[in-house]
């Protein structure tokens, strides 16, 4: 794994900046996707290194290549997302961004309008042009995941109401990020600087990634700025809710059989206090609020 990793920085480099020095190297919060690096070369220019987890490849044929393609279209679409610099097998390399992601403020209403504000900047992008053509389709039928049902977390009910329950209208239809949440965003003086990790990026109804959404900014800051959230996103970009008890469904079955590996990069965002207990309880109530509607 090591001369691996050693292999790709040389690749990388030389790809980028041919003869340039490598001065040093700094391990980046890469969350459950990915491991990721920060290069600094000798003559003070930095990019970041990513190496995509095992996992994406079951996803799509070249992970590094499939986020190298939709970080130019975004990029180009004026998003601000990292600008690609290069990839190869197994690595993908892009410009550092100024800023951090963090879930922590003093202000959680100016923080989820930002967050909505930015998602919807997001959805309007045109996704049926050639730069967007090598986009995944969203997977609107349901079928329930195998193995065990996580009974504490109500599995069976959540599964048993999405198959009763595919919206025949799936709402606006474009870009989505597919994981957009506070890990994934950075900050610099209180202001949203960009937006990172574009590997589940794919096209598909909008309201699909708002409830992604939802459930994160109800983990963080409650109810009131997952509301908050949702309004801001509306007013920002109005579209018909009657699909979102079916998208907040499918939102909460995607960590019910790893929650803990889903808590597990809070304290890196400046929360230690969201732990997986939490996170449990919070899950529950979500789930709770969406089969009542």
């Amino acid at each position: 794994m090591i001369r691996q990793m050693e292999e790709s920085i040389a690749q990388a480099i030389d790809a980028w900046a041919p003869g340039a020095a490598l001065r040093t190297t700094k391990p980046l919060g890469g969350g459950m996707s990915a491991q990721v690096l920060g290069l600094e070369l000798e003559d003070g220019r930095s990019a970041v290194l990513r190496h995509p987890s095992p996992f994406l490849a079951s996803l799509v044929d070249d992970p590094a290549r499939y986020e190298f393609e939709v970080l130019a279209a975004t990029h180009g679409a004026g998003l601000p997302v990292p600008r690609p610099l290069a990839f190869g097998s197994g690595w993908l390399l892009m410009e550092m961004l100024d800023g951090t992601a963090t879930a922590f403020t003093d202000d959680p209403k100016a923080y989820a309008e930002q967050m909505a504000t930015t998602l919807a900047r997001i959805h309007v992008v045109e996704v049926h042009t050639p730069a967007f053509s090598m986009l995944m389709e969203t997977r609107r039928t349901f079928t329930p995941p195998d193995g065990e049902p996580n009974l504490e977390l109500r599995e069976p009910e959540v599964a048993s109401a999405l198959i009763d329950s595919l919206p025949d209208d799936p709402g606006p239809y474009g870009l989505r990020h597919g994981d957009y949440w506070p890990g994934n965003v950075l900050w610099q003086q209180g202001r949203i600087t960009g937006v990172i990790d574009w590997e589940n990026a794919l096209k598909g109804p909008a309201i699909a990634d708002l409830a992604v959404s939802r459930l994160d900014m109800w983990w963080v800051f409650g109810r009131e700025a997952m509301d908050h959230f949702t309004a801001c996103y509306v007013a920002c970009r109005p579209i018909d809710l009657g699909a979102l008890r079916y998208w907040d469904l499918r939102a909460a079955l995607r960590p019910m059989r790893n929650l803990e590996e889903w808590a597990a990069p809070y304290p890196s965002l400046h929360r230690p206090d969201i732990d997986t207990v939490g996170m449990q309880r919070g899950l529950l109530a979500f789930i709770e609020d969406a089969l009542a509607r």
